[in-house]
């Protein structure tokens, strides 16, 4: 039987023989000169071979002088499904790249590797994947808004949605960014990876950033495409939560930054509220109103705050959160930034979740709360 190979067709990554061969038999049947690189083609982990002989390898399709260069047919099996840029053509890039970006791409300015460009407000950096080679590969994607009220307007205003997407589409972001500026992977292979280890919260995320990546994608046709999936990607994160945690022994700081390195810090690292956007020990990214959401229930023994302000909590739905996930008997010492009866507020919302003995010190910057659950 002639052997033969194919393009699986739920992964174009993916190589599928008629019959098991090894490496070496595979690497000289699909080039007439194997290539170098280790990573050019690999047996995929997913199949156990027999004798060192298998039917499955995964080839590095990033490399377009390794794809165009495949034997057999395969090199224009490749062509048809990445519609590369070719020189004779004129060459288009997404419609919502911006004319500085797309000059340095065309022009030929931007040498291998990742360049990023700071985006139009609210969305986040432009990044641009380039690999020079007999061709220039590009891939391009920008990252999704931090700002929560972009997210406030996809769920029509409700707050804990509008947390909620946010907080699925900041970690595809930093997902993303691990994976093609620190694991070197083009942006095509990483959101392949995603796809492959992540759960179906991201998968919807990932239908989203591909529908946008098309030529014709502009502004207005992202944001519509994100309302769309908006619901869909609510409800699926809900039903999907990740295993909750236990905070630090115990230990929580609202809000919390530089100064409590030993326990943790929950932190929605909210634009314009003064506290640390980048180094926090322990971090935990979130809302206090999303406590319930994040930890185990009564797995919190002591809360604590520095430098919280009023206005950034919304204290109702904060404190029946704390309720849940803190011990029968567990302390809460808070510094929040009141002014005039705003701290009686507090004070109220704690009495009302069912918290015990709760008193009110000092004013102003200086103002105190303390309780027991």
């Amino acid at each position: 039987m002639a052997l033969s190979v194919t393009i699986d067709p739920s992964d174009s990554g993916r190589l599928v023989f008629s019959q098991p061969i090894t490496p070496p038999q595979a690497s000289a049947f699909l080039w007439t000169k194997p290539p170098a690189s280790r990573d050019a083609l690999r047996p995929d982990p997913g199949e156990r071979p027999m004798a060192g002989a298998q039917r499955r390898f995964l080839i590095d399709k990033s490399d377009l002088d390794l794809v165009f260069s495949l034997r057999h047919g395969l090199a224009n099996q490749y062509v048809r499904r990445i519609q590369p840029i070719m020189a004779k053509a004129p060459a288009t890039l997404p419609a919502w790249m911006p004319a500085h970006v797309r000059e340095q791409i065309l022009a030929f300015k931007l040498p291998s590797g990742v360049h990023r460009f700071t985006g139009v407000k609210p969305w986040g950096d432009i990044v641009v994947w380039i690999r020079q080679g007999t061709y220039m590969q590009v891939e391009a994607y920008q990252e999704y808004p931090q700002d929560i009220a972009f997210y406030l307007g996809l769920a029509g205003g409700n707050a804990r949605d509008a947390r909620l997407l946010l907080s699925v589409y900041t970690q595809f972001n930093a997902d993303l960014r691990l994976l093609v500026e620190q694991r070197k992977m083009s942006p095509a292979d990483a959101r392949d990876e995603l796809r492959r280890i992540n759960d179906a919260v991201f998968k919807l995320v990932i239908e989203g950033t591909v529908a946008m990546l098309g030529t014709g994608a502009s502004m207005t046709a992202m944001n519509t495409t994100l309302r769309s999936l908006s619901t869909n990607i609510v409800a699926t994160a809900r039903r999907s939560q990740v295993t909750r945690i236990k905070p630090i022994n115990g230990k929580l700081n609202v809000g919390g930054g530089h100064e409590t390195p030993h326990m943790t810090n929950l932190n929605p690292i909210k634009a314009g509220s003064g506290g640390p956007s980048s180094g926090i020990s322990n971090h935990v990214r979130g809302y206090m109103e999303d406590m319930d959401q994040i930890f185990v229930p009564r797995s919190v023994t002591f809360m604590m705050s520095s430098r919280l302000r009023f206005v950034d909590v919304d204290w109702t739905a904060a404190t029946q959160a704390a309720a849940k996930v803190m011990q029968v008997g567990g302390k809460v010492e808070m510094n929040i930034w009141c002014q005039g009866f705003q701290a009686q507020i507090v004070k109220k919302a704690f009495e009302r979740a069912g918290f015990r003995n709760v008193t009110i010190s000092g004013k102003g910057t200086g103002t105190m709360i303390f309780a027991f659950r």
